[in-house]
């Protein structure tokens, strides 16, 4: 199973496990969050679902702890945090989010120009949904 650190400075985010099902179209993600470890300002671009599993993920509207579920509609942009223990969750998503990085770049959350590498998949998307 391939293991990723997120590029984030600064913040740590501990085993990233990106898993793609093609057939269903779906990202999941284990993400387990050190205490206090932050996703910066990013944007939920198509639907988003998270099960925390451990742990607390906060951000602005509130606390979702082990246990909980939360999704996010597509257009849905803020910062979320790991809570004081940490956090352990599944990240389902019809395409990656976008974060915007401090000089203004769109990237995915390894990095990655956004567009570059999510953009044509992105636009497939759109297409088919209004065909």
């Amino acid at each position: 199973m391939r293991r990723e650190t997120v590029l984030f400075v600064g913040r740590r985010l501990l085993q990233l496990v990106p898993v793609v099902l093609a057939i269903a179209a779906l990202n999941f993600l284990l993400l387990k969050m050190a205490p206090g470890a932050r996703l910066p300002d990013h944007e939920h671009v198509l639907i988003e679902q998270t099960f925390v599993l451990q742990g607390s993920l906060v951000c602005g509207e509130g606390v979702c702890g082990a246990g909980d579920f939360v999704w996010r509609p597509a257009g849905s942009r803020h910062e979320a945090w790991a809570g004081p223990e940490g956090g352990l969750m599944i990240g389902i998503f019809q395409i990656p989010n976008r974060f915007y990085d401090r000089n203004g770049q769109e990237v995915d959350f390894l990095g990655n120009n956004w567009d570059k590498v999510w953009g044509e998949a992105y636009a497939r998307h759109e297409q088919a949904r209004f065909a």
